[in-house]
């Protein structure tokens, strides 16, 4: 979201904004911030977040996926508990194969979706 540097201007990321300038950041940049997440940001590596206790702080701080502070996503609740329940109950019960040999190419808007994403789901055998 959009903010308003205040008077006086202000440097960011050693970048200097005058008064009255909007600014703001794309939470797909912020957390491919290799100072925060490592030399590996762009990397899928959930682990990182159990590796060190102190760092995890910092990780926190810096992951604003669903906002922060007043403008927090009023959804994120729900949201956190479909990963946390809903994703592991589909993987549990289901597999899902990627059709195709393609690099994933995604698109980034609002959302970063997958462009032109396929896959299979069976039933897993019980």
């Amino acid at each position: 979201m959009p903010r308003i540097v205040p008077k006086g201007g202000k440097v960011l990321a050693d970048q200097w904004f005058p008064e009255g300038s909007t600014v703001g950041i794309n939470s797909w940049v912020a957390h491919r911030n290799q100072e925060v997440y490592g030399q590996d940001a762009d990397e899928f590596r959930p682990e990182r977040w159990l590796e060190d206790g102190s760092h995890k702080k910092e990780l926190e701080a810096y992951f604003f996926a669903f906002g922060q502070g007043s403008r927090t996503c009023i959804g994120k609740n729900i949201s956190l508990l479909e990963v946390s329940k809903g994703i592991p109950q589909l993987i549990r019960h289901f597999d899902f194969t990627f059709a195709g040999d393609e690099e994933l190419v995604c698109q980034n808007h609002w959302f970063v979706k997958p462009v032109n994403f396929y896959c299979t789901v069976t039933k897993r055998k019980t």
